[in-house]
């Protein structure tokens, strides 16, 4: 159809009709660009904000892990410091330095 009207301009010469006639073309591809890419921009945020969200459970679960892991080594610790002290004598210290701060060795009461 426009094919036919362009053709039309030309046997006429109408170069204004047909220089508009190309503007609104090219603007129209332009739109159905700019509306596909909005489009696309649109699906990756969702898609970031669905990884993101994996994301902080993944981090929320390592960090309920690391904190299971610092109580049983903080048990240990304090089972070895009960069996040091009566093997040897001296305890061990009182806690110890890590990454995540102090952690202090729990003192094991002596069971009858």
């Amino acid at each position: 159809m426009i094919l036919r009207r362009v053709i039309n301009h030309m046997r006429r010469q109408a170069w204004t009709a047909i220089v508009i006639e190309f503007v609104i073309v090219v603007i129209g591809i332009f739109v159905g660009m700019q509306v596909n890419n909005w489009n696309a921009e649109r699906a990756n945020r969702e898609l970031e904000v669905t990884h993101l969200q994996h994301l902080a459970k993944d981090i929320r679960g390592d960090i309920a892990e690391i904190d299971r892991i610092t109580h049983v080594s903080t048990v240990r610790m304090s089972v070895l410091n009960r069996l040091l002290a009566e093997a040897s004598g001296q305890p061990l210290p009182d806690g110890f330095d890590s990454a995540r701060g102090r952690i202090e060795v729990e003192k094991q009461e002596r069971r009858p």
